[in-house]
Order: structure tokens, then C-alpha cells, then sequence
């Protein structure tokens, strides 16, 4: 599960510099930089830059249910999960990542996310944290971004015994006001499932969190989720994380393009979830 740091921003690195992967290992990210001569492709080099220590977890022992079925749900706990974000700052960089973990040792999913610093004397842990609410449910699947204020969005899928798989979202204001590895934007929903997916266990390939280039500060987010066995959707919300109390949608939409010759159905949802 080697992931390519993706870089985000106006700021770009110096010319030169090299990109950065990063691959979840038991207790560790190891870091990787990749140079690529493209006018002479074997110059190319990708190195082991080793490996930076986090906080204890476990990521096995996770069983996802859902209401009414025995059906589980994949919880992809062996990897990091898309996207690994880059971004540039005057006097450091960032990256953000998160994976699945079992958050309680007793098979609660929750998501484990990193902000890791550079501020010249090379990569480490600047905040990590576990995010799962004690209310038992399961919440993997993450994505997670940081706009150019430095406030961090997380989305995820959430399901448990009494919660169909439905998609939600925290965040961090910039400057961790509760404390690193404190996420202070409480939990909102972008979507609340109605069914639990049947006869198949892949669950939301895959989640995006990424931001508008038009002011580098709004976020957007996309997953799938189901309305019944294989039949998945997509959903798009959109928000800022300038409050810290949810506000109510800007907007709520929905947009069908059906074509029964192709047996072909689009849908298109998009949700302001703070003003």
C-alpha cells in the first residue's frame, strides 16, 4: 500500500525536490522519496528514507456489521487509505494520511490519522490521533486533507448494529485549539443509510477529500454508499470548517440522467454542510 504524496496548494516545492510515499508498517510509516530524470529515465531513483515511529494500534480483530444481516463489511485495515496529501507552507511541509484501526482492542473500527512535519531537518509525527466515538460504531474508509488555513477535514463510512452505512465528516480548526490529535469539529452527517449492503463485502471504493482552487479553504468530499445490495451511489458534499457548529445546508440537490437503452442511471447529490 505504497501511496504517492499528492501536493495541493499555489506553494510548490523547490525544483528538485523529490516526491514522497508512504507505506503503513506495525507501529511505522516508512518514507520513500522518488526522483524522476525524465530526460534520462534511468537516472531515476526511489529511496528508503526509513521509517517514522506512531502510536501503538492493532489493526486486526475488526469485524463491520451492519442492522439485519450477517453480511460484513471489508475494512481494508492493511493499508493506508487514498489520499496521502502534500502541501507547502512558508516555513514547512505537511503531509496528512489516515488508516483503519481497531480502536477500542475489542473490534471497534476507528481511523488513525497523522499530520507529519518537515521543517527542514527532515520528517516526523507533528499530531497523530484515533477517531472513534464511544457511541460503538465503526468508522473506516477515511479520507483526510488540510486546506490552506491549515484546517484539517476528515470523511468516512460509519456503520454498527444499529447504524446503516452512512457517510460522515469531522475536521480540525488550524492551530488544534482542543489539542493535537484532538479533532474540535464535531461529527456532522453528509449522508445517513437507509439499508445495509448485502451479498457482496467491498464497501466504498474509495473516499476523496480534496478542496476548491478557487479560495484553497472549502473541501470537498466523494464515497459511495449503497441503497441495498450492489447498488451503489455517489455522493459529493462540499463545506467550510470556519464554525464550529453545523449549520444548514446551502443546498441539496439531486440530478438523474437515465438512459434505458444503456440501462444506465446517474445521480448526482451535492450537500453544503456548513455555511
Amino acid at each position: 500500500s505504497l501511496l504517492p504524496a499528492d501536493c495541493d496548494g499555489d506553494s510548490l516545492p523547490a525544483a528538485g525536490t523529490p516526491n514522497f510515499l508512504l507505506e503503513r508498517e506495525t507501529g511505522a510509516l516508512r518514507l520513500w522519496e522518488a526522483s524522476v530524470d525524465w530526460n534520462n529515465t534511468s537516472n531515476s531513483t526511489i529511496t528508503n528514507m526509513g521509517t517514522i515511529a506512531v502510536q501503538p494500534y492493532s489493526n486486526s480483530g475488526l469485524s463491520i456489521g451492519q442492522p439485519g444481516t450477517s453480511q460484513k463489511l471489508d475494512n481494508l485495515a492493511d493499508r493506508l487509505m487514498y489520499r496521502v496529501q502534500y502541501r507547502k507552507f512558508p516555513t514547512y511541509e505537511v503531509m496528512v494520511a489516515n488508516h483503519t484501526v481497531n480502536a477500542s482492542g475489542t473490534g471497534q473500527a476507528g481511523v488513525r490519522w497523522y499530520e507529519l512535519r518537515n521543517t527542514g531537518s527532515g520528517w516526523g509525527i507533528h499530531q497523530q490521533g484515533t477517531y472513534a466515538p464511544a457511541d460503538g460504531d465503526h468508522r473506516w474508509m477515511g479520507s483526510i486533507a488540510m486546506n490552506a488555513n491549515g484546517d484539517i477535514a476528515l470523511g468516512y463510512s460509519v456503520s454498527g448494529a444499529s447504524t446503516y452505512p452512512s457517510i460522515r465528516v469531522a475536521g480540525q480548526n488550524a492551530g488544534a485549539p482542543a489539542g493535537l490529535g484532538v479533532l474540535d469539529i464535531p461529527e456532522t452527517s453528509v449522508l445517513e443509510g437507509t439499508n445495509s449492503q448485502t451479498g457482496v463485502s467491498r464497501w466504498g471504493d474509495y473516499a476523496m477529500m480534496s478542496f476548491d482552487p478557487s479560495d484553497d479553504t472549502t473541501f470537498w468530499f466523494t464515497t459511495e454508499y449503497t441503497s441495498g445490495g450492489w447498488n451503489w451511489k455517489t455522493r459529493i458534499a462540499h463545506f467550510n470548517l470556519g464554525v464550529s457548529v453545523p449549520q444548514e445546508p446551502e443546498a441539496n440537490f439531486t440530478a438523474d440522467d437515465t438512459n434505458p437503452a444503456l440501462g444506465q442511471t446517474v445521480n448526482f447529490n451535492d450537500q453544503s454542510l456548513y455555511t
